[in-house]
């Protein structure tokens, strides 16, 4: 197999993965931005409602990082071993 054909086939297949991967991100992102956003604003009226303590209150809000803390750190360790330009592309 000639390396041409790879190294003529990677831009395409760059541009499709990001045409269909950063928009579901970005959405994905911004769900996340707003779950966070709008749990400090509902707390003000929520727990009097819900008759939740401020550590009850806590555990919920704490239930929203979860995913970051569980991805954060792995991502994190896999960037320091491969590199940036591993998934970058371009």
């Amino acid at each position: 197999m000639a390396t041409g054909s790879v190294d003529g086939a990677w831009p395409a297949v760059t541009t499709k993965v990001t045409r269909r991967l950063v928009p579901y991100l970005f959405l994905c992102y911004v769900v996340n931005y707003l779950d966070r956003f709008n749990i400090s604003f509902a707390a003000l009226e929520m727990r009097a409602d819900l008759g939740l303590s401020d550590a009850a209150y806590g555990v919920g809000a704490a239930m929203f990082f979860v995913g970051y803390v569980t991805f954060e750190i792995p991502s994190n360790l896999i960037l320091a071993r491969v590199g940036p330009g591993a998934g970058s592309p371009g």
